[in-house]
This record gives C-alpha cells, sequence and structure tokens, in this order.
C-alpha cells in the first residue's frame, strides 16, 4: 500500500487490540506491526478464533451484549477468504520512540489495558485511539463514561492537534470547552 509520492510503511501501530483497529492489518503485507506488549496474547488468542458468520451468530446467541460489535464486523466482512488477525511484531512496556521521531506511550485506561498514544512531534499532533473513552458495550457497567481526567492527562502545549479514532480532530481549546461542560 504506497500512496503515490509517499515512501513504503515502514511500521504499522495499533493503538489497541479491538477489533476496528486491527482487523486489515495483513493487507499491510510485511510492515512491521508495533503495539503494547499486553496485545500479543490477546491478539494471539483472537488469531485462533474461527473467524466466519457462523462464529460470530454462535458467539451472540451465548452473550447478546456482544451482538452491536459482533454485528458491525460481520457488516464489515463480506467474505472470510484471506482474513488473518495479526498480533503486533513489536511489543513496548512504557514508552518506545521510532527512529522517526514518533513517540509511542502506553497509557492503558478502561477502554483497553494496551491502550497507547502515538505522537509525531514534528508536527504537532498527537493520536488517541480510543484511551479515554468508556469499555466496549459488552463490558460496560453503569457510571462507564468518557475518562476526562484521561484526557487532561494528555493535554499538551506542544500539541496542536488531538486525534481520537472516531470523531474529527480536535485543538486543544475544543479539549478546554469540553472538559468544561
Amino acid at each position: 500500500m504506497v500512496a503515490e509520492g509517499l515512501p513504503p510503511a515502514r511500521w504499522l501501530v495499533y493503538t489497541h487490540h479491538h477489533w476496528d483497529h486491527v482487523w486489515g492489518a495483513v493487507a499491510w503485507g510485511d510492515v512491521e506491526v508495533v503495539a503494547h506488549s499486553s496485545a500479543r496474547s490477546i491478539l494471539e488468542a483472537e488469531a485462533a478464533r474461527p473467524w466466519s458468520h457462523d462464529y460470530l451468530r454462535s458467539e451472540v446467541g451465548r452473550n447478546p451484549r456482544l451482538g452491536p460489535s459482533f454485528q458491525a464486523r460481520a457488516r464489515a466482512m463480506e467474505s472470510w477468504q484471506g482474513f488473518a488477525v495479526r498480533p503486533p511484531d513489536t511489543g513496548f512496556g512504557t514508552s518506545l520512540t521510532l527512529p522517526t521521531g514518533v513517540e509511542l506511550r502506553h497509557v492503558g485506561g478502561g477502554h483497553a489495558v494496551d491502550s497507547i498514544v502515538v505522537t509525531v512531534p514534528d508536527s504537532g499532533v498527537r493520536l488517541l485511539g480510543d484511551c479515554f473513552y468508556p469499555p466496549p458495550l459488552h463490558l460496560r457497567e453503569e457510571g462507564d463514561e468518557l475518562d476526562l481526567a484521561m484526557v487532561r492527562s494528555l493535554l499538551d502545549d506542544d500539541i496542536t492537534w488531538y486525534v481520537d479514532a472516531h470523531s474529527p480532530p480536535w485543538t486543544a481549546a475544543d479539549a478546554a470547552a469540553m472538559l468544561a461542560d
């Protein structure tokens, strides 16, 4: 996957192990996949599952709270041919700086134990994945909500743009407004 005029990708970084953040990694070929070290065993277990529409239906029958997530997975997959969950090649503990200067930092949190943030210092961008989101629906309990304390902890004067995985990019001013509510 090389966009015109760009060099080939050297790394693919998983912000956390959830399906909507890792499925499709096999399409990147031999690129090195990097994630928090706790993602490896989780994704090895996911890779061993017998993924199919029948499997998804049986799991929802076993646990109806999986319905929204597994139905979304079913809609995403017309065919399972060639599908594979790819565990990371490289894991790290607290932090890792790639040779390009991109910084990876483990933050954990209620959404996923392996959540990391990715900072691109020379462009003033911090990629948050879903780190401050509540747990997935099937694990959510009453009172689970956005982790605004985590958002506060991730704000930095050197960062211009914050990008989470399910919203348009936002600025520090946008974050301040969100935190003031």
